[in-house]
């Protein structure tokens, strides 16, 4: 089994990056990601010695640096996954960063993962879930509580909980089964 944190919209707010750096510490995954706003947030995690994979937040210096990846594909034991930080095209993406909204469109992914809008979601849409996190960041007026989530990933499936930060309930649970996506 393969268990990955997944984490966005952290808006250098130290005392929740500090909670979730211990609930990490409690999970010990495989891997972190952070969908970015910021992507040196995700510093502390490499400092503790976690695998991490980052994509950058769309108003930060990174975004515009052709050296780091503002969108990405992952594969975890077969399962396929595209990280973004938007989940449709945005106005400061480079030439060369590829439309959201048409990976979402061609269904070439199992799991679509990305922020921006601070709202914590997990939903299927044809073949394939999309998969928000939610956000970290402290005094966020959007409605929706700081959270992150946990995918434990096996060949045969992939259960996602999406977990509040400071209570620690559950927003969302699901077990994804391979028979469900891409047609297989």
């Amino acid at each position: 089994m393969f268990t990955l944190v997944i984490l966005s919209d952290t808006h250098r707010s130290q005392s929740y990056i500090d909670q979730v750096l211990d609930q990490v510490e409690k999970i010990n995954p495989d891997q972190v990601w952070h969908l970015g706003d910021d992507y040196i947030d995700a510093d502390c995690f490499i400092d503790r010695g976690y695998s991490v994979i980052r994509v950058p937040g769309t108003w930060r210096s990174e975004y515009q640096m052709a050296s780091i990846d503002n969108r990405r594909y992952e594969t975890i034991l077969g399962w396929r996954f595209f990280l973004t930080h938007t989940p449709e095209a945005h106005f400061n993406d480079l030439m060369s960063d590829e439309d959201p909204s048409l990976v979402l469109k061609n269904a070439d992914i199992d799991f679509f993962c990305h922020g921006h809008t601070h709202h914590p979601k997990f939903v299927r849409e044809g073949n394939v879930w999309i998969l928000n996190p939610g956000h970290l960041k402290e005094g966020d007026r959007r409605g929706y509580p700081p959270s992150y989530a946990i995918l434990k990933i096996t060949e045969e499936n992939v259960s996602v909980s999406i977990r509040t930060l400071l209570t620690d309930e559950t927003l969302h649970e699901s077990i994804c089964h391979r028979s469900h996506s891409r047609g297989d």
